[in-house]
């Protein structure tokens, strides 16, 4: 792993991202408090602050090859088993796409899609690889695929709620089929398991924990004003609960000069 100051530049690039994210989903909430409908780009511009973040801060963790290795791995696996469920109904149950904005598609599967799948796969990894640095691969894998699914829980619901797809048959977990949730796991799974755990900074880096809690928070806002209650305090719980027993891991926040003996390795 090449050596790299506290705030390299491809640090400083992620943090602008998140910024921006922040920023333009940050509107969202705020107008619908206000009564108002903001423009339908928002979400959309606003996901691409959140892919520079994930590409600048892995390129801070891991270099550039591998940073591009990890999202070509999450987003390959992903997509694959999208198709499997827009074709088949597994692992995640049937539904389909519906939104017209959701372009281009490859085999049925919007190619937005795994891009999102890789973007929240990515600070999961960390919070799971920081809780458990010296810890037992299968179980590093697990927690990191839990924190993934625990934001799905939020996601799903929202996403059904506003067209993007739906489910041919209503389930159980707010008109959404648990094996959907069962499918996520297995997904998510093989995301983490077949990425591994390579060494990663040990520098006090906050960041993931601040994205993936971030994002918790706001989809949790998002929820509950779309009248999604039950959803957003399940997943509030959920993913809550994933950010605050790691927390401790990564706090106190602490910059100072990076040493290759400070990576954390399996």
């Amino acid at each position: 792993m090449p050596v790299s100051p506290p705030f390299s530049r491809s640090l400083k690039i992620a943090l602008a991202g998140l910024a921006f994210y922040f920023a333009l989903m940050g509107w969202l909430p705020l107008a619908a408090a206000l009564g108002n409908q903001p423009p339908g780009w928002v979400t959309g511009v606003a996901f691409w602050g959140l892919m520079t973040f994930t590409i600048g801060h892995a390129v801070h963790t891991w270099g550039g090859p591998r940073a591009l290795a990890f999202l070509a791995w999450a987003g390959g696996v992903t997509w694959t088993f999208e198709v499997l469920g827009v074709h088949t109904g597994w692992p995640f149950g049937a539904y389909v796409y519906t939104s017209p904005h959701l372009r281009p598609k490859v085999l049925g599967v919007p190619v937005f899609v795994p891009l999102v799948w890789a973007v929240m796969a990515y600070p999961a990894w960390h919070l799971a690889h920081r809780a458990f640095p010296h810890g037992p691969r299968w179980l590093k894998t697990l927690m990191a695929a839990w924190a993934l699914t625990s934001w799905d829980l939020l996601a799903d619901p929202l996403l059904v709620n506003v067209g993007q797809w739906r489910w041919l048959s209503s389930g159980a977990y707010f008109g959404i089929p648990v094996q959907n949730y069962l499918g996520w796991l297995l997904t998510a799974s093989v995301v983490f398991a077949g990425w591994g755990w390579p060494a990663m900074r040990a520098d006090g880096d906050v960041w993931p924990w601040l994205a993936y809690a971030g994002i918790a928070v706001l989809y949790v806002v998002l929820t509950w004003q779309a009248g999604l209650h039950g959803a957003a305090l399940a997943g509030g719980l959920a993913t809550g609960a994933v950010a605050l027993w790691s927390l401790p891991h990564f706090w106190p926040f602490q910059v100072g000069p990076y040493h290759p003996s400070d990576e954390v390795k399996t």
